[in-house]
């Protein structure tokens, strides 16, 4: 059995390559291969072409067109990654492989691709959704699956389905005919703006740190990853202007993948290139940020070290020197905490307030910068979306105080004269 290797485009790491195994046939018969797309550099391609070859060298040689088992399928799924723009994240793959591993392999993995029915499918989804008994405790019970949950699992068995049924993996595809399950969508909701300046007036008091992480989630829309990834070289003070003026550069991003021994990983924002900004600092947080780059430079000189490093320094780090960010959970558990303490803790996510999170200060800085401009694409610009749809569905909460103004508008409008004072 053969392989070979052929560039299509690209160069380097973005080099898109077309494996081809040949299998062995007697003269005369027709030609009999599988072909597969590969993103990488030409290493990493010589190294996935082999592991194809190990692979389809498993199949029956005497019919190359049979389908696989769904974990085989899987698994080359999961080695191709071709059908993005750009590979996946690790923190996705992991996800993915938590999915599968968890779900769909207890069930699905060991059967023939084609020999599944759209019916064994759908009831796979009804009983992950129930709760059920533990097979291993009888006397405890599993929790079944959220809506969303299940919405995440059906997209990505059929993600692997429908990408083994376009290269012949698979001869009949049966996600095609199965009711794609629907997921629970709640409005976005936001803290308000006495919420919000609560928190702050507690934390400038008490942890300063955290004070700029909120400060700055909550009037630039950052993301955590961002917020964490932020150095001091990222952001640009102009001392000429009267009064200070500066902003800041959002590229990068900071992550720790669950189950990867707790090492950080940088990466681009979340949206790529079109995440990338630069957003301008109100004056406050140019004095704050002039001020953390005066003791930053005098601590670094105190140390004996060269006070250019904390072009270099995290912001938002433990470390004296400011080499290693914030653990990702870390600011997130500090600000659940701080909340608590503040009073501030908020509603539940179904009612109309929810806790002052990370995630929610962003909706809040969409929602404030949306009441100001009343344009969604000012809004998407500031939070680095690719999409003005994502911005208008999940990122633009309605104010109360808003809601009930238009009412009483209203109301107003069809009053049917001066209402008479109540007699004493």
């Amino acid at each position: 059995m053969k392989g070979s290797l052929v560039r299509r485009h690209g160069r380097g790491e973005a080099s898109v390559w077309t494996l081809r195994v040949d299998f062995p046939r007697a003269k005369g018969d027709p030609r009999k291969q599988k072909a597969m797309t590969f993103k990488g550099d030409r290493t990493s391609a010589e190294e996935a072409l082999y592991r194809f070859v190990q692979r389809m060298k498993k199949i029956d040689k005497d019919d190359p067109t049979s389908d696989l088992k769904m974990n085989e399928l899987f698994a080359l799924w999961r080695e191709a990654d071709s059908s993005r723009q750009r590979p996946r994240a690790k923190s996705t793959q992991y996800h993915d492989d938590r999915r599968w591993e968890n779900w769909l392999a207890p069930r699905f993995g060991h059967r023939i691709a084609s020999d599944i029915s759209e019916i064994e499918i759908e009831d796979f989804y009804r009983e992950i959704r129930r709760d059920r008994v533990d097979p291993e405790n009888p006397k405890k019970r599993i929790k079944g699956l959220s809506p969303n949950s299940v919405a995440r699992v059906h997209a990505l068995l059929a993600a692997v389905l429908n990408w083994g049924y376009r290269r012949k993996y698979v001869t009949n595809n049966p996600i095609e005919r199965v009711e794609k399950p629907r997921g629970e969508w709640l409005p976005p909701r936001a803290p308000s703006f006495e919420e919000v300046n609560e928190l702050l007036d507690y934390l400038i008091e008490t942890d300063a740190l955290l004070w700029l992480a909120v400060r700055m989630t909550c009037t630039l829309g950052i993301r955590r990853s961002e917020l964490l990834a932020l150095k001091y070289g990222d952001v640009v003070l102009d001392h000429k202007s009267e009064p200070l003026e500066g902003s800041i550069r959002i590229e990068k991003g900071v992550i720790r993948v669950p189950g990867d021994d707790h090492e950080f990983i940088k990466t681009e924002t979340k949206s790529g290139a079109p995440s990338h900004r630069t957003l301008a600092l109100d004056y406050e947080l140019c004095v704050v940020f002039d001020e953390l780059i005066k003791d930053k430079t005098e601590m670094l000189r105190s140390e004996r070290a060269d006070p250019r490093l904390h072009w270099d320094s995290y912001i938002f780090s433990d470390d004296l020197l400011g080499f290693d960010p914030w653990y990702p959970d870390t600011v997130s558990h500090k600000l659940a905490a701080a909340r608590k303490l503040a009073g501030v803790t908020g509603g539940r996510r179904s009612q109309s307030r929810v806790p002052i999170t990370l995630r929610s200060l962003r909706i809040y800085c969409a929602s404030q910068v949306y009441s100001d401009a009343l344009d969604v694409r000012t809004a998407k610009s500031v939070l680095g979306h690719a999409s003005l749809a994502t911005t208008d569905f999940y990122y633009l909460a309605f104010e109360d105080e808003q809601r009930r103004s238009a009412t009483i508008a209203i109301g107003d409008r069809h009053r049917r004269g001066q209402v008479a004072e109540k007699s004493d």
